[in-house]
């Protein structure tokens, strides 16, 4: 595991550790694509001698559109269900 963040809030103190995020997609056509992650999370506190840790696994399901650009790149457009999570990202691919 890679530690993602640590951070102390008053006195107590925060680390995050990532593992790699999985995606696949499936082209419906040039342009209109579905995709399905996994991801896990992990993390633990500490405070006053005090630790505790808990880790989650969380799947994601999404679809996405491709916009080709001119200059052989393409703007991504991608809604996803993350753990209840409505996300929408936008990437530019070169």
């Amino acid at each position: 595991m890679v530690p993602a963040q640590d951070d102390k809030f008053d006195g107590i103190d925060v680390e995050l550790k990532t593992a790699p995020y999985i995606r696949g997609m499936y082209h419906i056509n040039e342009n209109f694509f579905l995709s399905a992650g996994w991801m896990k999370l992990e993390a633990e506190v500490s405070y006053g001698g005090y630790s505790d840790s808990g880790s989650d696994t969380e799947g994601a399901i999404g679809i996405g559109v491709a916009i080709p650009l001119n200059n052989d790149g393409e703007i991504r457009l991608i809604y996803e269900n993350v753990d209840d999570a409505d996300l929408v990202s936008v990437k530019y691919n070169f």
